[in-house]
C-alpha cells in the first residue's frame, strides 16, 4: 500500500510502503490466486481505453486480520481514509539459476508492476480455519472513467478552428463548471482539476464546416461568421464522446491517416481508399488517461484529483476503409508483404505459435475457434455522394423501399399462415382449393411488388460507380440481382440500414465533399467500435511475460500473433492420411484484444482473445511467417529511393530478420 498523493511524483520506489501480503515469504495472510484481465483498446467492453483488472484471492488462517491491517496501513501512511489508498502490485519470476539448492533469483526482464485502486472486497470467515478474502483492483487510471469525473451535468458550447483550440477551449469550460458546482455543493470542497490532450501532431487538425445548427441529434454543430466550429454538448455527455466527436469532424482524420505519415483516402471527395496507404497502417485513437491525488478533501472524505484525458493516436492495422480498397488490399502480394514488413517494424507483431500436426508446439494449451455470423462490415452506398445530403443522413430516400419490403414480408407471411392451415386438410378439396387460389392471388400481389422494387433507381438519383463497371441497385441489397445470374451479386450480401455515428452527427453539410467525408468515416467508425467480430479465437497458452504489458509492448497499437496450424490431407479414394498442410482458414494473423492471465497452486497460464485480421490473406505471404523470417523484395516494396535506402538500413540493423 503507497499514499495516493505521493504517486504523480515519480518516487514510488523509494517512497515509504507496507506491505499487505507477499507470497512466499510470511504464512500469516497468503496469496493464492492472482487472476489478471488485461484489457486492450479494441475489445468489445470498450473499444478506446486500456486498463488491468485484477482479482486477488488471499487467505488467513485462524484469523481474520485483514481489514485492521489495511487501516493500520493507512494511518502510518498518512492516508485520510483508507478507501483511497493505492495498492503496487508486484509480479517478479524467481528462478534457481545453479541447482534446486540455490538461491532463488530474479529472471531478468521478467517483473511488472501496476499501481492499483481497490473497489471491494469480500469476506468468508470459515470458523477456526480462517478466512478467505478476494479483493477487486483497477488501475488507477481507471478512475478517470467514474461518473462525478467523466460526464457534464449541464449543457456546454466549445468552439474553435482547429482541436487545439478546442482542446483549450473544452478544458476551460469545464473547469468552469466544475469550479461552479462545487461551490454550490456542501459535499465537496475542492473541485477536479481537467486537463485535455491530444496528440501535438493532431491540434492543427481543422474542422469542417457547417452550413447551420441540427437538432436531435448527439450534439448540434454550426459555423459562425469568423470560421469557428461550434459545438454543442447536453447534459449527461461524457468528456471521451467530447473529444471523440471532435476529432471525427476534422477535415484530416475523416481522410484517415496512417502510421506512415500519409493518408488512406487522398481528399475528402474520395470514394474509394488506397490500398497502398492502408498497407502502411490506419491508426484509431484511444484513451491513456492520467489520475493524479491532490490534497485530501474533508467534505467528500476523498482526495482531490487532477484528470488527464489523453487521448493517443494507435495503429490499427484491421481497419477496414471500403470494400473495394479491401479488395485489392487482399489480392496484392506486394502490399500483403508490405503489412506484414510494418507489423514487425512496428514492434506488433512479436509472437508465432505453432498448433496441431506441426510439430513444434511447445507453448500452446488449448484452442477454442468462434465464428460470428451476424459480423458486418459497414460501406457506404454510392461512397456517400447524394444530391441530396440532408435525406441521406435522414433515411428518407429509402423510405419507399423499406415500405415495398414490408408489403413484402407481410404478404409471404400471410402465405405460411395459409399453407400451415390447409396442411391436414389436403384430402378435401371444399377447403383445400379456396384456400390455393387465396395463396395464388397473394404470389401474385408479391410479384407485382417485387418488380416495383427491382426497377426503384439507386438512392440519390442517377447511378454512380462503385465497383470496376457496376453500382449497387436497391435490388442488390435484397436478392443478390435483379436477374440472379450476376455472379458478384450472387455472392454478395448486402443490407441497407441507417447507422449512426459521432461523424456523422457533425460537420456534414458544408459540401459534397463534407458529406462524403462524413459518412465514410462514420461507416469505418460503425464498424470500428461494433461488439461483434467476424473470427474470434482464444488461445491458451503457458504464461509469458510479455503478454503482460506492463513495460509499454502496447502502447502504440494492438498486438498481433502468428498461429500456424496444420490439418491432415486425405485422398479422394481412402481415409488415408497423405500430409498435414496449411489450413488458411485458421492459420492467420490475430490481433489481441484481451489477456486473460491467472496464477493459482504453482501453475501460471494465459488465455489470449484474438479477432482475425481481415485485411491480411495469409496464402500469399504463408512462407514468410511459416519460416519465421520476413523477406523483403526491394524490387517489389521500394517505392522511391528513401525506401531502398531504408530497407538496406533495416536489413543491417537487423531488423528484418525474424520474430
Amino acid at each position: 500500500m503507497i499514499n495516493p498523493v505521493l504517486q504523480g511524483t515519480g518516487r514510488i520506489a523509494e517512497q515509504p510502503g507496507y506491505i499487505i501480503a507477499q507470497t512466499g515469504v510470511e504464512n500469516e495472510i497468503s496469496i493464492d490466486a492472482v487472476n489478471q484481465d488485461y484489457l486492450l483498446a479494441g475489445t468489445e467492453v470498450n473499444r478506446s481505453i486500456q486498463v488491468s483488472m485484477f482479482n486477488v484471492v488471499l487467505t488467513e488462517a485462524n484469523g481474520m486480520s485483514l481489514f485492521t491491517r489495511i487501516k493500520y496501513a493507512s494511518d502510518r501512511l498518512g492516508i485520510l481514509n483508507s478507501h483511497e489508498a493505492l495498492y503496487v502490485l508486484d509480479f517478479k519470476i524467481m528462478a534457481r539459476k545453479n541447482g534446486i539448492n540455490s538461491e532463488p533469483v530474479e529472471v531478468p526482464n521478467s517483473s511488472s508492476r501496476w499501481i492499483a485502486r481497490c473497489t471491494n472486497i469480500m469476506h468468508d470467515y470459515a470458523g477456526g480455519t480462517g478466512s478467505t478474502y478476494q479483493m477487486v483492483l483497477y488501475e488507477e487510471n481507471y478512475a478517470s472513467y467514474e461518473t462525478p469525473d467523466n460526464k457534464i451535468n449541464s449543457v456546454i458550447t466549445v468552439q474553435g478552428q482547429t482541436l487545439g483550440e478546442f482542446a483549450g477551449n473544452l478544458q476551460q469550460k469545464l473547469q468552469e463548471n466544475e469550479d461552479d458546482e462545487t461551490q454550490q455543493s456542501i459535499n465537496k470542497g475542492f473541485p477536479t482539476q481537467y486537463i485535455i490532450e491530444y496528440p501535438s501532431q493532431w491540434n492543427g487538425y481543422v474542422f469542417a464546416q457547417s452550413q447551420a445548427a441540427r437538432s436531435g441529434e448527439t450534439f448540434n454543430t454550426s459555423t459562425d461568421a469568423d470560421g469557428n466550429t461550434i459545438f454543442e454538448f447536453p447534459a449527461g455527455t461524457t468528456v471521451t464522446t467530447m473529444m471523440a466527436s471532435a476529432l471525427t469532424n476534422t477535415y484530416e482524420f475523416r481522410n484517415v491517416p496512417t502510421l506512415g505519415g500519409g493518408f488512406c483516402f487522398s481528399s475528402a471527395e474520395k470514394t474509394d481508399a488506397d490500398p497502398s496507404a492502408i498497407a502502411d497502417f490506419p491508426y484509431w485513437y484511444y484513451f491513456d488517461n492520467e489520475v493524479k491525488f491532490l490534497k485530501y478533501d474533508p467534505a467528500a472524505n476523498a482526495y482531490q484529483r487532477e484528470t488527464k484525458f489523453k487521448m493517443i493516436r494507435y495503429a490499427t492495422p484491421e481497419l477496414l476503409c471500403d470494400r473495394n480498397s479491401h479488395g485489392e488490399l487482399l489480392n496484392d502480394l506486394g502490399l500483403q508483404k508490405k503489412r506484414v514488413r510494418n507489423y514487425v517494424r512496428n514492434n506488433l507483431l512479436e509472437k508465432r505459435y505453432d498448433w496441431t500436426f506441426t510439430g513444434l508446439n511447445t507453448e500452446v494449451i488449448d484452442v477454442e475457434i468462434q465464428l460470428n455470423n451476424v459480423y458486418k462490415a459497414m460501406s457506404v452506398i454510392k461512397g456517400g455522394t447524394f444530391d441530396d445530403r440532408a435525406a441521406y443522413f435522414t433515411g428518407e430516400p429509402i423510405d419507399e423501399f423499406n415500405n415495398l419490403n414490408k408489403q413484402i414480408s407481410n404478404i409471404s407471411t400471410d402465405i405460411e399462415k395459409i399453407q400451415n392451415s390447409i396442411s391436414s386438410e389436403l384430402g378435401n378439396p371444399t377447403l383445400r382449393n379456396p384456400a390455393l387460389e387465396k395463396i395464388r392471388n397473394l404470389q401474385l400481389q408479391r410479384d407485382e411488388l417485387q418488380d416495383k422494387l427491382d426497377i426503384l433507381p439507386p438512392i440519390g438519383g442517377s447511378p454512380v460507380s462503385i465497383g470496376q463497371d457496376r453500382y449497387i441497385t436497391q435490388s442488390d441489397l435484397v436478392r443478390g440481382g435483379s436477374s440472379g445470374k450476376d455472379p458478384v451479386s450472387r455472392n454478395l450480401r448486402f443490407v441497407s440500414e441507417i447507422f449512426n455515428s459521432l461523424s456523422t452527427n457533425g460537420a456534414d453539410e458544408g459540401t459534397v465533399a463534407d458529406s462524403v467525408a462524413a459518412a465514410r468515416l462514420g461507416a469505418i467508425e460503425v464498424t470500428q467500435n461494433q461488439a461483434v467480430d467476424l473470427m474470434n479465437l482464444n488461445i491458451t497458452i503457458k504464461g509469458d511475460p510479455y503478454w503482460l504489458g506492463s513495460h509499454g509492448n502496447f502502447v502504440e497499437g494492438g498486438p498481433a500473433l502468428f498461429l500456424n496450424i496444420n490439418l491432415p490431407t486425405y485422398t479422394k479414394d481412402s481415409d488415408t492420411t497423405v500430409s498435414a498442410d496449411p489450413d488458411w482458414n485458421i492459420s492467420g494473423l490475430y490481433r489481441v484484444f484481451s489477456i486473460n492471465s491467472k496464477c493459482q497452486g504453482g501453475q501460471w497460464i494465459m488465455q489470449l482473445r484474438t479477432f482475425r485480421d481481415v485485411n491480411s490473406d495469409i496464402s500469399l505471404i504463408y512462407n514468410d511467417l511459416e519460416s519465421g523470417e520476413i523477406r523483403d523484395d526491394i524490387e517489389t516494396i521500394a517505392e522511391n529511393v528513401l525506401d531502398v535506402e531504408q530497407v538496406i538500413a533495416d536489413r543491417a540493423r537487423g531488423v528484418l530478420k525474424g520474430f
